[in-house]
């Protein structure tokens, strides 16, 4: 059966689990080495019932927390537009691959204002 999001490419933030992808939590000391997702998380999962292909994950602060995408294992999300800025929130991965057109769908959430800055 072919869901609403049949062979849409799409990335998850680095928060969830994606089965056979790494989870570091935002490159958290804690979750660095290792930690491939053996299943999906549901949310992770009804996407994928619907069709979407998971290519990979999306950049996030350490545990999703601050006010813009930067970790120590994987850098500075830049904002594409202007490098000087950061992509800004914990979803800057996601904002800068939707606003630059590499993925057509992401996910991101929005706990303290990340969607909105």
């Amino acid at each position: 059966r072919k869901g609403w999001l049949h062979g849409i490419p799409t990335a998850i933030k680095d928060m969830a689990n994606a089965e056979g992808i790494a989870t570091t939590m935002g490159g958290s000391p804690l979750f660095r080495k290792n930690n491939i997702a053996t299943e999906n998380d549901i949310f992770v999962q009804n996407i994928v019932d619907a069709g979407a292909i998971i290519i990979g994950k999306t950049n996030t602060p350490e545990h999703g927390l601050g006010s813009h995408t930067f970790n120590t294992q994987w850098g500075t999300t830049f904002n594409p537009f202007n490098k000087t800025l950061s992509a800004g929130g914990s979803s800057g991965g996601a904002a800068v691959a939707l606003s630059t057109r590499m993925l057509a769908i992401v996910d991101g959430s929005d706990m303290m204002g990340s969607l909105r800055i």
